[in-house]
C-alpha cells in the first residue's frame, strides 16, 4: 500500500470481487457501483463495474470478475469505458 499511496500512480486497477472488497477493507473507501456490462446473448450474467479513489490521487476501477472467465467482448467494454474515465 506504501508505494501506491506514495508512487506515481494515478490509475489502479482490480481484477474480481475480493480484490475489490479486500481494498476498500484496507483503504477504508467506498467505491461506487457503475451500470454493468451486459452482452445480449453471450452471458446470463453481469459484470458489475465499480470506481472510486484511493490516497485522494489514485483512480480506482474494478470488475467482479476474473478476466480469465469473461469474454473478449466484456473485456473490450471494460477498456471502452475505463479510457472514457
Amino acid at each position: 500500500m506504501e508505494q501506491i499511496a506514495n508512487g506515481n500512480f494515478t490509475l489502479l486497477l482490480l481484477n474480481g470481487q475480493t480484490v475489490i472488497d479486500q481494498m476498500q477493507r484496507i483503504t477504508g473507501e467506498s467505491f461506487a457501483k457503475l451500470d454493468p456490462i451486459e452482452i445480449p446473448g453471450k452471458s446470463k450474467s453481469k459484470t458489475n463495474l465499480f470506481a472510486g479513489k484511493i490516497f485522494a490521487l489514485v483512480h480506482v476501477i474494478g470488475w467482479n470478475k476474473s478476466m480469465r472467465y469473461i469474454s473478449n467482448e466484456v473485456k473490450n467494454e471494460i477498456a471502452r469505458r475505463v479510457s472514457t474515465l
